[in-house]
């Protein structure tokens, strides 16, 4: 296999970019990822053979995307964890869900990548191992007949095990020396009488898998004797016929000093051969005797080339400058020679092709058992990327330096005792110290001590970090106010190195700060003047609606009360003069028929021309009662409405204007009578005054339906119409287009006040110029009813 995709899981971009410009350098494909979630994504898209992982992140962090994935010993990806945070928990947690390796930060960047190296290669060969395993199991059934025949000769251990009841049916002579039982004690006997009760639970699972699944199984599996020891046998098993039945075949081979070897054996060559260090070995001579992968590939020759070549000659032969560098200067050399352990950081290796690389290199003698030197061992690292790092770092440094001193924010740094190490030119300009002056001395100096209920250097290590507006104090002993604030800052080893912070000199704003609270103070002052102005316009335009229906409704009873009045005039008169005939004897019959007539036509006419007083009188005292009342009570929409017309056609009689009402009979409302006639009285008046021209023929159309718990009702005319830009307008206070000539702007405003706030009602207007106005109410039909107050929602 030859997958070398690399996912790296982590919400710091200059981490992913350092391991980005680190790995692909050594031919690996580097996916990225900002969290967990997208990580699981790019997973299942990319399969890469390795994940970098942070554990604290947003959105999903390290420990939730581990849960998810449910490594495994045979996951085709190795899982690294590289954080700052992680305690001993989190370190427990990550190995118990499979991780390989658990970094903190900050890391060594050249030994993590040779431990990407490592792990990268391991992976591979252990998938390749892998699949070979899974080639060798094919096998192992093609020839299951072979080793049948040869079953009682062979030198593993053999047991045949029935499947359902899990009992030892057949033995070779090998299985039962391994185990100490003779062939009459092992036939009966059930696999749980043949290994430790603790591991009993495991193993019957794998035994339980190799019959579902009819696979085989290779394990180091713990056995038990008849003595009660336990050894560890190397156990392959499968599921075979034989003699027409299917039976659990297992080999047993007793592998406990094998295993202890080669569990050590391979962890020395795994730590040679796929370690990120390069290491080879010189004899005496100074000749290679060793060398491993990882030190051919960084000077790129085989290693074949290298055995039993000169080191010094191939690889060591000069100095930096190309100068050459005496064999008697070697520090390699010196080593064996001497029997010194020696190291150096300053000098080269030279590759195959004449290029040189730096490195750092520790050589130590090898002794015999006796003590006598046999050569010695070099283990070195490429330190290309850390020369070049540490460039970039001091190129970093002096960008940092000129930032903070080029703020025009004061930026002070402090040691973990909380003494000043850093104070840019902006502090020493508010303070009025210069940087030796200050320098080492407590971060308190600089803080008046009436503020010595905030203590800036205990609360940030307290908090981590720590904001507060402070008073501080210069040289000359004046004061300033001052916006601070400080976070712990942390060393390579973890432990707090001391604090930082950003503190602004915030004097200027404080007074301007004050001085927007005095002028919001007028303002809102100057607003609930304003507001009570409103209120008393409003009262006023409520009361002068009323006052325009009393108006109204007097100049309207005056003809019937006149009308009866003259009728009765004439019929005193009548009853005087055909009382005087009767007085003198002189009345006619025909005079007194005539009397007669004329009295009932009088009377008639009377009562006529009171009972239409009485009914505007009556509709009058009921509209104008229920407009300066809030009363909630049950009425008929419809009669209530005919009602409202009747006290306001007064206003009509001098005009061509007409009001229909379209409204069913039979819609019973429990809301306040009195909003309504305020609300017909505006959107009426408004008409009047807006709508129609003075020789125009109006016509106002009031129409109501009721669809569930809501009233739906419509105001419409059809005058001049508004404006496009002055429909967005027309229910604000005091905005109108007839100033002056009797518009106050406080009608259609009383109108969505009494709809929105008294009625819980909504209200909107379309209107087209030339085209009339329409005015949609949506109200509840029971005002006391939250139900009936939900708005109601047209399809």
């Amino acid at each position: 296999m030859s997958n070398k995709t690399i996912l790296v899981i982590d919400d710091e971009e200059l981490l992913r970019e350092t391991i980005r410009d680190t790995l692909m350098g050594e031919g690996y494909n580097i996916i990225e990822a900002q969290n967990g979630k997208e990580g699981l994504e790019l997973l299942n898209e990319y399969m890469p053979i390795l994940v970098v992982l942070d554990l604290k992140m947003p959105v999903m962090d390290g420990i939730t995307f581990l849960e998810k994935i449910n490594i495994s010993t045979s996951s085709a990806y190795a899982v690294i964890v590289l954080t700052g945070h992680g305690d001993e928990d989190d370190v427990k947690k990550c190995y118990q869900l499979g991780v390989s390796i658990f970094l903190r930060k900050p890391f060594h960047v050249y030994g993590f990548k040779g431990l990407v190296r490592h792990l990268v290669e391991m992976k591979i060969l252990q998938l390749n191992f892998e699949i070979k395993l899974q080639e060798r199991t094919i096998e192992i059934k093609e020839s299951e007949e072979k080793f049948k025949a040869m079953f009682d000769y062979s030198n593993d251990g053999v047991c045949f095990v029935e499947p359902k009841t899990k009992e030892i049916i057949l033995t070779n002579k090998k299985f039962r020396e391994m185990l100490g039982f003779s062939a009459d004690e092992i036939i009966g006997m059930t696999i749980a009488d043949i290994h430790p009760k603790e591991d009993l639970e495991w193993i019957i699972d794998k035994f339980n898998k190799a019959i579902e699944e009819q696979i085989s199984i290779i394990e180091n599996i713990p056995v038990l004797k008849k003595d009660g020891v336990v050894f560890i046998a190397d156990i392959n098993s499968y599921l075979s016929k034989y003699a027409g039945k299917f039976f659990i075949v297992g080999h047993f081979r007793d592998v406990t000093d094998r295993h202890a070897i080669q569990k050590v054996l391979k962890q020395h060559k795994l730590l040679f051969d796929y370690a990120g260090y390069g290491i080879f070995g010189l004899d005496l001579s100074g000749r290679t005797t060793f060398i491993n992968p990882a030190a051919a590939k960084m000077i790129r020759w085989e290693v074949e080339e290298l055995i039993g070549k000169f080191q010094h000659d191939i690889i060591h032969h000069s100095k930096p400058d190309g100068s050459l560098l005496p064999k008697e200067e070697c520090q390699i050399n010196m080593s064996f020679q001497q029997g010194i352990t020696t190291h150096a950081d300053d000098e080269v290796f030279w590759r195959k092709d004449g290029t040189s690389f730096p490195v750092d290199y520790t050589a130590t003698p090898i002794r015999n058992d006796l003590g006598y030197i046999e050569g010695a061992v070099i283990v070195f690292k490429d330190i290309t990327e850390h020369k070049q790092f540490e460039d970039k770092l001091n190129q970093s440094v002096r960008y940092t330096l000129n930032i903070i001193n080029s703020s025009m924010d004061m930026i002070i740094a402090t040691g973990p005792d909380g003494r000043i190490f850093e104070f840019n030119i902006s502090a020493q300009q508010h303070f009025q110290y210069s940087k030796d002056e200050i320098l080492g001395k407590s971060l308190s100096n600089l803080f008046s001590p009436i503020e010595t209920s905030i203590n800036v250097y205990d609360e940030t290590i307290k908090r981590s970090s720590f904001s507060a507006e402070t008073t501080c104090v210069r040289k000359d002993g004046t004061q300033f106010v001052t916006a601070v604030s400080f976070s712990i800052m942390y060393g390579l080893n973890g432990r707090i190195s001391g604090l930082v912070g950003v503190m602004r000199d915030i004097t200027e704003h404080k007074k301007l700060e004050l001085k927007q609270l005095l002028l919001i103070e007028k303002l809102n002052f100057a607003n609930d003047e304003l507001k009570r102005s409103q209120e008393q316009l409003v009262q006023s335009e409520k009361m002068a609606s009323l006052g325009q229906l009393v108006a109204g409704v007097a100049h309207e009873i005056n003809t019937p009360i006149g009308i009866a009045l003259t009728s009765a005039s004439r019929l005193i008169t009548l009853s005087n003069n055909i009382q005087t005939s009767i007085n003198n004897k002189s009345i006619k019959k025909s005079e007194f028929e005539q009397y007669l007539k004329d009295n009932i036509q009088g009377n008639n006419l009377i009562l006529r021309n009171l009972n239409r007083t009485a009914d505007l009188i009556r509709s009058f005292k009921m509209v104008s009662a229920d407009q300066t009342t809030q009363e909630i009570r049950e009425f008929n929409l419809r009669s209530y409405i005919e009602e409202i017309i009747i006290s306001l056609r007064p206003n009509l009689k001098k005009t061509e204007h007409a009001i229909a009402i379209k409204c069913p009979n039979n819609i019973v409302i429990k809301s306040n009578p009195g909003a309504y006639v305020q609300i017909i009285t505006n959107l009426f008046m408004n008409s009047m005054l807006h709508a129609f021209e003075n020789d125009s023929k109006g016509h106002i159309l009031i129409s109501c339906k009721q669809i569930k718990n809501i009233i739906i009702l419509k105001y419409r005319d059809n005058g001049k119409g508004i404006p496009e830009e002055n429909l967005k307008k027309i229910f604000d206070p005091f905005f109108t287009t007839k100033r002056g000539t009797g518009g106050t702007g406080l009608g259609l405003n009383i109108v969505y006040n009494i709809v929105n706030k008294n009625l819980n009602g909504t209200i909107r207007c379309e209107s087209k110029v030339g085209y009339g106005t329409t005015f949609i109410m949506e109200l509840p039909i029971n005002l006391n009813d939250e139900i009936s107050m939900r708005p109601y929602k047209p399809h």
